[in-house]
């Protein structure tokens, strides 16, 4: 951004310089197409001059330089250094741009109602332009190669026949491009008050150009009459070259003038050490400056490198804490699912272990239930048959437990006693053996000890029948 205000106040300064010679050496004088190249040439270097940086050799400069170091403060571009809450640069640039955009579309507004106007009426193919007759009072006007004629005019006449070969000269000399160029930069650079001067001495000289090649020899007397009968009605950006919207004085001026200027000549050429000047203190400013050649760009590529570096940072940053959530999140999520698998696994053990007490209670009942039905000798009977079956059960279950014998607490009759006291009993004199729990791994031990009745066992024999207890009651 200071690198845009630095170019704006640099072309203000060439164009400056530039037009000052044309208002002294070359305004109102006759060499008409000379000017004509000397301002189009005076605009493009005003725009170029400021991006020229040379550097041939160094040179070393004690003195302070107006010119120069009014260049180089400008060049310095600092304009950022304000105490202001906000920067000023961004809302101005802003504006600018707003009244830019307004003049452009004023211009293309302008430009589309003339192709409106050719689309409206017939356009007749002449020897290298169209003719177009109108009934408009702004006629007659030429635009590139199309002629717009208004009807009242007689082309017989011999001041419609001037006024004819006029905008014909326009034509001829594509006057439209020169004043197209002009008002573009006028429109995107209205700001510089010395384009505005270079668009209106460019619009006279195509006019002084024109009424040149209108005027026979010998005849300027009677277009000078013919120019003061006619109405100057002041367009404001206007593409066009309308016969009746000129400066009626400086016109006359120039037909009447002797073509003879005094030094004409040496006023031409003095341009030339003049555009010398104006590149020797760009050189001048890019020599004394040999480690800073463009502060302004150097600032810019600095603050960018930081703004990428800065922008670097927090893209890592930002992939590293998601990295970050990403590996919380999984972690929250296996562990979420390890203590539902568990949650579920606890359940599971908790309701079999509910649903085999209540098959046993509800066997226990329909036996209880068929045996009430029995009578008193085939419940003697039975009594019998079950002790013989829970005898060979019981011995069977004594010699398998005593066979291998897990760690647990022992009973012989309600006693608790040691293993090797369990190890010498003779499993044919067990007449019953209940197991509360055998043992098993670490978690079902676990699982056991949180079961209800884990807990009043535990709680009756204390921890260590965490493992299991073992009741063999003998004969």
């Amino acid at each position: 951004m200071d690198t845009i205000i630095s170019w704006l106040f640099k072309a203000v300064i060439a164009s400056g310089i530039l037009v000052c010679y044309y208002w002294i050496a070359l305004r109102n004088r006759k060499f008409h197409h000379y000017n004509r190249f000397y301002l189009l040439l005076a605009t493009g270097i005003s725009l170029v001059f400021p991006l020229l940086h040379f550097r041939l050799y160094h040179v070393v400069q004690p003195a302070y330089k107006p010119v120069s170091g009014l260049l180089s403060i400008i060049d310095a571009g600092d304009y950022s250094q304000t105490d202001l809450p906000f920067s000023w640069q961004p809302l101005v640039l802003a504006c600018a741009a707003l009244v830019s955009a307004a003049l452009l579309v004023i211009l293309l507004v302008k430009i589309i109602w003339i192709y409106r106007v050719r689309g409206r009426y017939t356009a007749v193919k002449m020897n290298g332009f169209y003719l177009i007759e109108t009934e408009l009072k702004q006629a007659p006007f030429s635009f590139f190669n199309n002629l717009f004629w208004r009807k009242s005019i007689s082309i017989e006449d011999e001041n419609g026949g001037k006024i004819f070969r006029h905008e014909l000269a326009h034509i001829r000399e594509k006057h439209t491009y020169d004043k197209l160029f002009s008002q573009l930069v006028v429109c995107i650079l209205w700001m510089n008050p010395f384009f505005w001067i270079i668009q209106k001495e460019l619009n006279l000289i195509h006019e002084f150009i024109a009424d040149e090649k209108s005027v026979n020899d010998g005849d300027t007397l009677s277009f000078a009459q013919m120019l003061l009968r006619a109405h100057n009605e002041g367009r404001y950006l206007d593409p066009s070259h309308p016969f009746f919207n000129s400066s009626i004085k400086r016109r006359l001026i120039m037909i009447t003038t002797s073509k003879k200027t005094p030094f004409s000549y040496l006023r031409r050429i003095l341009v030339l050490p003049l555009v010398c000047a104006l590149f020797s203190i760009t050189i001048a400013r890019a020599q004394n400056n040999p480690s800073k050649p463009d502060s302004a760009n150097a600032r810019m590529q600095k603050e960018k490198a930081e703004q990428k570096e800065m922008e670097r940072k927090e893209r890592a940053e930002q992939k590293e804490q998601e990295q970050k959530e990403k590996v919380e999140q999984k972690e929250k999520e296996q562990k979420e699912k390890a203590e539902q698998k568990e949650q579920e696994q606890k359940e599971k053990a908790e309701q079999k272990e509910m649903e085999q007490r209540e098959k046993a209670e509800q066997k226990e009942q329909e036996e209880k239930a068929a045996y009430d039905k029995l009578t008193p000798e085939q419940k003697e009977a039975l009594q019998q048959q079950r002790e013989a079956a829970m005898k060979e059960i019981s011995k069977r279950k004594a010699g398998a437990i005593l066979k291998d014998l897990p760690p647990a607490v022992y009973l012989i009759n309600g006693v608790e006693t040691s293993r090797e006291t369990v190890l010498k009993l003779d499993p044919a004199k067990v007449k019953r053996v209940s197991t509360l729990y055998i043992g098993g791994n670490k978690h079902e031990d676990e699982e056991h000890a949180q079961s209800p009745w884990g807990k009043e066992v535990i709680a009756k024999y204390g921890e260590k029948a965490k493992s299991g207890v073992i009741e063999f009651i003998t004969e």
